[in-house]
């Protein structure tokens, strides 16, 4: 069995991040929007019928605090599978599209729910370097010569050269290349990571 090199997404994958953010945002703009109807969670202002620069405005002065973000809970029972990966001697990295300026208390996050271990890495977006998020995340995937990705944004999983496990989500729905995955669990990431432990010896 392979000790694989595997890469993890936070938002939405191991973060309840979306469903987080909808409690906020509903409460700050006098709406109800669910879960489900978060057809585009990266250009989220199109839900909320709001501007870009008004939920911009209130993602920084509201939502990108070490307050809020230290509160958003897991998603379970993500933290015990990648304990038992560690364990197995593979090798996880925290690849997220969340800005440079928040990377400490995401950092705290990770230790606060069991993600985090001696000689983790954590990648955090620059958002002064003028790449896009496929960008930054193929490069680190191909950069740390991964062997499979965690993910729940589309285009990313589709743009990736290693296998990746696509966390159904109500933004990523439509056919997939044979090469991602989609799953609707933890249970299934876990299922296929080990199957491609398995075929990779």
């Amino acid at each position: 069995m392979k000790k694989l090199k595997i890469g993890i997404d936070i938002d939405n994958v191991i973060a309840d991040t979306t469903v987080s953010y909808l409690s906020e945002f509903n409460a700050h703009f006098g709406t109800s929007i669910k879960f489900e109807e978060v057809t585009d969670f990266y250009h989220i202002e199109t839900i909320f019928s709001k501007s870009k620069a008004q939920v911009d405005k209130f993602l920084e002065s509201k939502l990108h605090r070490d307050e809020f973000m230290i509160r958003v809970p897991p998603i379970l029972p993500a933290s015990d599978f990648i304990q038992i990966w560690l364990k197995k001697g593979m090798s996880v990295y925290y690849i997220s599209a969340r800005p440079k300026n928040i990377q400490k208390v995401t950092k705290k996050w990770l230790v606060k729910h069991g993600f985090w271990w001696e000689g983790a890495k954590l990648y955090t977006f620059d958002t002064d370097k003028n790449y896009t998020d496929i960008e930054y995340k193929t490069g680190i995937a191909k950069f740390e010569k991964l062997d499979i990705f965690i993910e729940d944004k589309k285009d990313i999983a589709e743009a990736m050269d290693i296998p990746v496990a696509l966390l159904d989500r109500p933004w990523n729905s439509g056919a997939l290349p044979r090469h991602v995955k989609r799953v609707y669990s933890w249970e299934e990431i876990n299922k296929f990571i080990d199957d491609i432990s398995s075929l990779s010896r």
